[in-house]
């Protein structure tokens, strides 16, 4: 039996569409002879709910606790994988347990694959220090993570955006995939009556997500055709989640803009299934785990070229460049749907969703992948 063993820093509650996405690819690219374990820093107590494989925390150091550097790491690996015919699936770039699993799996010739998720896109890049200091580290890491045998991106948007680092190395598309069978479809298909429905947006609430772009838009929209916001997450940063509330305050929307925190499992599907659509102006993603949720659960989506789905208006979403004007006009169209035309892109969301992104789809496709990584045929 081979395992696939997944090296992720971040399993916890607060990790965002990272943590989701690897949940998904180990608990439904299981095989009867192929099988997936996590070995992550997060603490059994804080993993983020309904994960259905084996998982194994490890400890970190108080030394070097921003680096989350595990403590007994070796043992773990060895224990892991070297005695299996496993394939190790390294997910992220800036933390020890990637860069460790990088340096110790290629000297012990164990198949590596390297899922950057959108780590080396270019918003991460921003601001001066930023820059300098991940440009500083990123030369000492290199090396080590140039040794994976294959790298995996999520879009080929970020395939674009890693060739510059990884120069001739191999770099295999296959996206996120969701889990339709979980999703009730004549729920999510049915009419939704304007004035009884809301805007949602879902994820972490983060800066590189753009939530600031909606609460700006959508302050800009007449009172009387506006339609109720919802902004389900959890909040990393007590800061910008301040900042937040703040620019609510500011413009003055704060009895039709509502902060709900995180929401998980049967709630999170309850809350999507209920909403007009969803907005997500992110500035960057490999691929928008939320906006791939919306679109398996009918609901159109608003986005941007940066959400990784180039092709989005074909599931009955609408791309938008960003920008406050544009941001507006997209929601304020949406709002003015019809129960009919809201029907209609519902449909064409979850067609859409199910032909590209549903495991029937994907599973194989990652199937085929691991063994290729490992060499069998």
């Amino acid at each position: 039996m081979k395992k696939v063993i997944h090296i992720a820093e971040d399993m916890a509650f607060t990790g965002g569409g990272v943590a989701s996405a690897i949940r998904e690819l180990a608990n439904n690219c299981t095989f009867p002879d192929l099988q997936h374990e996590i070995v992550t820093t997060t603490p059994e107590k804080s993993l983020i709910p309904g994960i259905h494989v084996p998982v194994v925390s490890l400890k970190t150091s108080l030394i070097g606790g921003q680096w989350k550097y595990p403590l007994n790491w070796r043992g773990i690996f060895q224990g892991g994988a070297l005695n299996r015919n496993s394939v190790v699936h390294i997910h992220g770039i800036w933390k020890a347990p990637q860069f460790l699993a990088a340096q110790y799996f290629s000297r012990q010739k164990i198949p590596t694959i390297l899922s950057p998720h959108n780590m080396l896109g270019d918003w991460f890049w921003r601001g001066f220090f930023k820059k300098w200091k991940k440009t500083v580290y990123w030369g000492l890491v290199k090396g080590k993570f140039n040794r994976v045998n294959v790298l995996h991106a999520l879009s080929q948007q970020e395939k674009v955006k890693l060739n510059p680092f990884f120069p001739g190395k191999k770099i295999e598309v296959i996206p996120n995939g969701i889990q339709l069978e979980e999703m009730d479809e004549d729920v999510f298909l049915q009419e939704k009556i304007p004035g009884k429905n809301y805007l949602l947006f879902l994820g972490r609430l983060h800066p590189v997500k753009g939530i600031e772009r909606i609460i700006e838009s959508y302050s800009q929209i007449k009172k009387e055709n506006r339609m109720p916001l919802k902004i389900a997450g959890p909040a990393p940063s007590i800061r910008y989640h301040s900042f937040l509330k703040e620019l609510v305050k500011k413009f003055g929307v704060e009895n039709e803009i509502e902060f709900l925190g995180p929401i998980y499992g049967l709630e999170k599907w309850n809350l999507l299934k209920k909403a007009w659509a969803l907005c997500a102006p992110s500035y960057s993603e490999g691929i928008s785990m939320s906006v791939l949720e919306a679109l398996g659960c009918g609901v159109p989506v608003i986005s941007t070229p940066n959400c990784g789905i180039d092709d989005l208006e074909k599931g009955g979403g609408i791309l938008v460049s960003g920008n406050s004007s544009d941001l507006r006009a997209a929601i304020e169209g949406t709002i003015s749907w019809t129960k009919e035309k809201r029907a209609a892109r519902a449909r064409q969301a979850r067609i859409y969703a199910k032909k590209n992104y549903s495991w029937e789809t994907l599973k194989t496709k990652y199937q085929q992948f691991y063994s290729e990584v490992s060499g069998e045929k």
